[in-house]
């Protein structure tokens, strides 16, 4: 169940863009582009994010670009002049997210200078149950500390946390250590993709029991069908080719009634390796408590290792009806008929 969203602040909660300031300063959008791919880059910028600053980072670029001085200097001095305002519809979702009871938290790449411009002139910041700052931390996204600080900080799971940032190598980040993510392009977008995650999570509960020493199953991306499961095995096992075995997982589930656990194969080993399931889609009735077995099978030419807790399949929850059978003496007509195996050619 979700229970916590985590914001970025820049272009998510703010709109700051060097656009902003520089723009009107050079007269075209393009010269700054220039400016910012040449003078003061990202690369200039993330380092006052993890606390160098701006005095010592401005005298540094003076020093290599001399005849930029000014718009150098403009970089810290009118730094405000890059915020635009809020993005538009967040203040108003945060609102509502928490009157729904999320609680909320903010995790950015921020300045310890600068962040404090901007903290009290906007109300969107007092709504943050808590804020872990690159700045303070010394540390910046996409690193995966400064995540884990964000968790134990304010004693948070990962797995009822969701993560809205724009830019996809700190989303990646927050998903290697469990947190979904959402890229934010705009609030209408964000908050539909929110929705979709909210349905996924607590629409549905399966009771599970782990015996193995593995994590739980998990999605590894945000709109994934299937959970990776991983074999729960003492020592490595190698499968002849052609060769099947029965590979346990130290799991049991009890699903709600209605719905079935289908078992498939993960396509990079079959790929890759020519392992797949035997008796794929297999299926795992609501009423079975036995433990979760995998039927895998080597179709390659050679000998493959299994290694413990490698992950060897895919689990996907389906609804399943149970009509009834009415007996009949004619079927309904149909163009295609009886056309069965083949009957539409190859062209």
């Amino acid at each position: 169940m979700l229970k916590n969203v985590i914001f970025d602040f820049g272009c998510v909660l703010l709109n700051w863009d060097q656009h902003n300031l520089y723009d009107p300063y050079f007269g075209s959008r393009e010269k700054t582009d220039w400016f910012i791919n040449n003078v003061c880059t990202w690369e200039w910028n993330n380092q006052t994010d993890i606390g160098k600053t701006f005095a010592e980072s401005v005298a540094e670029k003076v020093a290599e670009f001399p005849e930029w001085e000014k718009e150098i200097r403009m970089y810290w001095e009118r730094w405000e002049d890059m915020i635009g305002g809020e993005v538009a519809g967040m203040k108003e979702w945060i609102s509502e997210l928490k009157a729904a009871g999320y609680k909320l938290y903010g995790l950015s790449n921020w300045s310890a200078e600068t962040f404090p411009l901007v903290k009290d002139k906007f109300e969107v910041f007092e709504m943050l149950d808590g804020i872990v700052m690159s700045g303070e931390e010394l540390i910046g996204k996409p690193d995966l500390r400064i995540y884990q600080i964000l968790l134990d900080r304010y004693g948070l799971k990962a797995e009822e946390c969701v993560f809205i940032d724009d830019r996809l190598s700190n989303i990646k980040a927050g998903e290697e250590v469990g947190i979904q993510g959402i890229i934010f392009e705009n609030c209408q977008q964000a908050k539909k993709e929110f929705e979709t995650l909210t349905i996924k999570y607590e629409s549905m509960t399966i009771k599970i029991i782990n015996k193995s020493n593995n994590p739980l199953p998990k999605y590894e991306s945000t709109q994934a069908a299937g959970m990776d499961i991983r074999c729960h095995l003492a020592e490595s096992v190698t499968l002849q080719p052609l060769e099947r075995k029965l590979l346990p997982t130290g799991l049991y589930i009890e699903l709600p009634v209605g719905y079935e656990a289908q078992i498939r194969p993960r396509s990079g080993l079959a790929l890759k390796r020519g392992l797949t399931v035997l008796n794929t889609p297999g299926t795992i009735d609501a009423d079975y408590r036995g433990e979760i077995g995998v039927i895998l099978i080597n179709l390659s030419n050679e000998p493959q290792v299994i290694e413990p807790s490698e992950r060897i399949c895919q689990m996907v929850i389906a609804k399943h009806e149970q009509p009834e059978l009415l007996e009949v003496e004619v079927l309904g007509e149909t163009e295609r008929g009886a056309g069965g195996f083949g009957h539409s050619g190859v062209k």
